[in-house]
């Protein structure tokens, strides 16, 4: 079985949770993500069947950026990895790579006929345009198609969770997220693959879910909430991408800092201190005073 999952790290923590069994000694414990909880010494999670070779990434960001090109088409969208990543030398196309040979090992799977069992939250519009583009992938194949919704509530260890995203998966929750999984009928895939053709037609610059559903929407969608986290005085691009991000669940940090970017250039913010070093994030802005107006 192919587990398709629409974030590099997401896919590396469900590569180690597939690489451990229920009781077995966790010797690296880097992994696991429990903040406020005891850290166990043997993997509490449950066994996953296959192995860590299952796990195919796919990173296409298609919530960003216009579908009807080639490069949608095709799975590399370098130019949008490029726009969202540029700032980072080599990781857009380190990307696009990843993808082509995950494309590839798609493509192999429409002969073999090998399983594809795709992880998304419903609150991600990434994940989801990612869930409509694989059922217009294979529309017309006979693969066998299945997802986990991690956005559906959960119980762990007596508590209710609930995703936002695959990135927010602890690994050791992996296992018992897949007993959720369901199959993909024709009928559901059908009706997905038509969405995509929908937004595919559309074109817009930005997808996002309202009340529950994917729909394009205008590039400054986000901007309000955005603006609503931009303190007084000086301020870290990274403090109103972080308020944002706790409102709004699936929105990309790296959209939001262009949206920081396109408001500076609008003069409605200054550029106090340009990010340094690889942290995109560092950079200090201001809201722009308005000139007193004599009357």
């Amino acid at each position: 079985m192919i587990e398709l999952i629409f974030r590099d790290s997401s896919a590396g923590c469900l590569s180690y949770a597939k690489s451990m069994k229920h009781g077995q000694e966790i010797k690296d414990t880097s992994m696991l993500r429990r903040s406020g909880y005891t850290i166990p010494t043997h993997w509490p999670g449950l066994s996953m069947d296959g192995s860590p070779e299952d796990v195919a990434p796919l990173w296409l960001s298609l919530d960003i950026g216009v579908l009807d090109n080639a490069e949608t088409r095709e799975g590399t969208r370098l130019s949008v990895l490029k726009t969202l990543y540029g700032d980072s030398p080599g990781v857009a196309e380190e990307i696009a790579g990843m993808n082509c040979k995950t494309l590839g090992r798609l493509e192999k799977a429409r002969k073999t006929l090998e399983p594809i069992r795709v992880w998304l939250s419903e609150n991600d519009p990434a994940e989801v345009c990612g869930l409509l583009f694989i059922c217009h992938l294979f529309r017309k194949s006979s693969v066998p198609l299945s997802a986990v919704f991690v956005s559906r509530q959960t119980v762990f260890d007596g508590k209710a969770r609930q995703y936002l995203s695959t990135g927010n998966i602890f690994p050791e929750d992996f296992g018992s997220l897949a007993q959720l999984e369901e199959p993909l009928v024709p009928v559901q895939v059908k009706a997905c693959a038509a969405l995509w053709e929908q937004l595919v037609k559309e074109n817009a610059p930005l997808r996002a879910v309202v009340n529950g559903r994917v729909m394009s929407v205008r590039e400054d969608f986000y901007d309000a909430v955005l603006r609503s986290n931009i303190p007084d005085g000086d301020f870290m691009a990274a403090v109103a991408i972080g308020g944002t991000l706790i409102r709004v669940p699936g929105v990309s940090a790296q959209w939001l800092l262009m949206r920081l970017q396109a408001m500076a250039d609008a003069g409605a913010l200054v550029e106090v201190t340009p990010p340094k070093g690889e942290n995109p994030y560092g950079g200090v802005m201001r809201r722009k005073k308005l000139k007193n107006v004599k009357t």
